[in-house]
């Protein structure tokens, strides 16, 4: 039996049922914002976003314990500050050539400017620690990367890809944040891809606790 695939499964049809209840009781809205680590399984968001009852889906990034930091003060300031919920749709603040409207209003106005809230590392900054362990490098330009990540993938290599700010959010191979606008790439036409990328991160993972 797997039980991985059988919870993952399970979780689905909860998360499904649970959408829905909440479709009906709210007497039909159109718009579902979820939190909580379970609400961070891209798969589970996937299958509401197609067979559930809502048009559109919003997954705080920090959903898991940490977010809470950001109902606490949200609530702090608008139920006992008193302090009015602006938002940028009603007051025609957002622009973008991008979005689409919806009922008089843009579908991606985000007050929180997105999740790369972080510090960034830059080039130099790279360079320095690089040296610093005495770890070999190469510099490429930005557009000489596609071809050299291509060519590395086609080779069975991973590619570990690490660019712009840390993120706000939570990290997970099935969940849509990650601390840094990282990414892990491989070549996905290997059977043996999946499998490859789980050794190395447990191998990682248990480097990192030892």
């Amino acid at each position: 039996m797997d039980l991985a695939c059988s919870i993952q499964a399970i979780t689905e049809e909860a998360m499904l049922k649970m959408v829905r209840y909440a479709h009906k009781e709210t007497g039909g809205m159109k718009r579902l914002c979820m939190a909580g680590g379970v609400a961070l399984n891209c798969v589970a968001n996937g299958r509401i976003l197609r067979e559930g009852p809502f048009e559109d889906i919003w997954i705080q990034p920090a959903a898991g314990d940490a977010g809470g930091a950001v109902g606490v003060a949200l609530a702090i300031w608008h139920r006992y500050l008193g302090k009015p919920r602006d938002s940028a749709e009603r007051d025609g603040r957002w622009q973008s050539s991008r979005a689409a409207s919806h009922d008089g209003a843009p579908l991606y106005a985000d007050a929180m400017k997105g999740s790369f809230l972080g510090p960034r590392n830059t080039v130099e900054e790279i360079e320095s620690f690089l040296n610093s362990k005495s770890l070999p490098f190469k510099k490429y330009s930005r557009e000489e990367l596609p071809e050299v990540i291509a060519q590395l993938l086609a080779q069975g290599n991973i590619i570990g890809l690490h660019q712009g700010r840390m993120e706000f959010g939570a990290p997970g191979t099935r969940r849509p944040k990650h601390h840094r606008r990282s990414a892990f790439a491989v070549d996905a036409i290997s059977h043996e891809s999946q499998d490859q990328v789980s050794r190395e991160l447990s191998s990682l993972r248990a480097q990192c606790l030892a």
